[in-house]
């Protein structure tokens, strides 16, 4: 069988399978599946106190528990604008049948994206508040053109997440309370490639979409009138998608394909202390269960199913923020984190070039009255350089090397409605 043909019947298979493990990958703004940036509020403090801060609705997800510290019923609405910044550099490649690829030794793909949110908080009487809220946990957009030297293994990712999350807390007593949250989330991703059959240019096009079924959990704990302190279980998903494959410049290739991705469960806890009238300070550590991730399967309607492994390791994230209520009607925010990556050196794609990060955040709180507040931040991610040394699976020949230098800018807006 000659390489060309080895190709049609296989190694398009395994470029399929990449379409199935980046349907849940984000870019640069948090380690590898993961978005953090559902909250202005939040950001504006690098995620710090998530699970134990309870400022606003936002509390349905990050802890649920924090609804009944929320004296009012609620309504929070939240955009967050992402504009990573991906540059790959000295860069070589070989197409699919080991032939080196002549062109520019850089690329620079347009990876930006818009990450809505919407959190509801309905306070039944001092014990039972419900919430509600619509997020997308998981993302992605990085987009080469078809001319790149990446082209071989990458040309555009494209990824959208919705989830629908009914919530609801429970204040046991003075100190303790409880929360509860359904999650049904939705995902559609595309992802794209180039190929090479010897005498033709061709591409591959995937589209595929499915349901996932998880659950958060979490605990309030107030020692003090001034300190609060978090817990915040988020189960794992497993998603199950189903699609169409889209090809140009092939002899045969499978028209359907079925697959399943195993997402982490993760655990996050957080401090709130206030120190003065005018000054609050949290911390929050975060570790994901990674290393559920090792391999994954994809079957198609023409048999032949293949299997990719990633060994990806378990991480953690760090985080410290700071309030300074300056007035009784603007409040002052900052925060620092550390975001560590679960991509082992010798996996790394082009895809997601993801790597160790720290984040720098500001933001300020503005309450205009009693009913509407309104939240404006920014944060800057340094991104470690990262190397590249990528190897399509076999029969593909398709090979990438080279360096990464990344970093992303985050803006947000958010406005906050009391029904007092």
């Amino acid at each position: 069988m000659s390489k060309v043909t080895a190709f049609r019947n296989k190694g398009l298979l395994n470029a399929v399978v990449m379409f199935a493990i980046f349907a849940v990958s984000p870019q640069v703004t948090a380690s590898a599946f993961a978005v953090k940036e559902q909250s202005v509020t939040h950001l504006g403090n690098a995620f710090a106190g998530t699970a134990s801060s309870a400022t606003d609705a936002s509390t349905a997800f990050y802890n649920p528990a924090g609804l009944v510290e929320l004296k009012h019923s609620q309504a929070v609405v939240s955009a967050t604008y992402v504009m990573a910044k991906l540059k790959l550099h000295n860069a070589s490649a070989r197409n699919t049948i080991n032939q080196a690829v002549v062109g520019n030794n850089f690329a620079k793909p347009k990876s930006r994206a818009l990450i809505p949110g919407l959190f509801l908080s309905w306070r039944l009487d001092d014990s039972f508040t419900l919430g509600f809220s619509v997020s997308a946990p998981f993302g992605l957009l990085t987009k080469y053109t078809n001319t790149d030297i990446t082209r071989y293994v990458a040309t555009e990712s494209k990824i959208t997440t919705v989830m629908y999350s009914p919530t609801i807390g429970y204040k046991l007593n003075d100190q303790f309370s409880v929360g509860a949250g359904f999650d049904a989330m939705r995902v559609k991703a595309t992802l794209a490639g180039d190929v090479f059959l010897g005498a033709n240019e061709g591409y591959l096009i995937n589209r595929a979409h499915g349901w996932a079924y998880g659950y958060h959990l979490g605990i309030l704990y107030k020692p003090s009138y001034i300190t609060k302190m978090g817990l915040t279980y988020f189960s794992k998903f497993d998603v199950r998608a189903k699609g169409l494959a889209n090809a140009s410049n092939f002899t045969s290739s499978p028209s359907t394909l079925i697959t399943r991705v195993n997402l982490p469960d993760r655990l996050v806890y957080s401090v709130t202390h206030q120190y003065t009238d005018e000054w609050t300070a949290m911390g929050e550590i975060e570790w994901t269960h990674w290393s559920r991730l090792k391999s994954l399967r994809l079957d198609y309607n023409t048999g032949n199913p293949v299997t990719e492994y990633f060994f990806y390791k378990n991480s953690y994230r760090v985080s410290l923020g700071a309030d300074y209520k300056y007035s009784q009607a603007l409040t002052m925010k900052g925060g620092l984190a550390y975001d560590q990556s679960p991509i082992i050196n010798a996996y790394r794609s082009a895809r997601v070039p993801d790597s160790n990060r720290y984040w720098l955040a500001f933001g300020l709180k503005y309450m205009v009255n009693k009913n509407i507040s309104i939240d404006g931040a920014y944060a800057h991610l340094f991104a470690k350089n990262a190397v590249i040394a990528q190897r399509a699976a076999a029969p593909s020949q398709a090979a990438l090397n080279g360096n990464y230098k990344n970093s992303a800018d985050i803006v947000g807006v958010q406005l906050t409605w009391n029904f007092v």
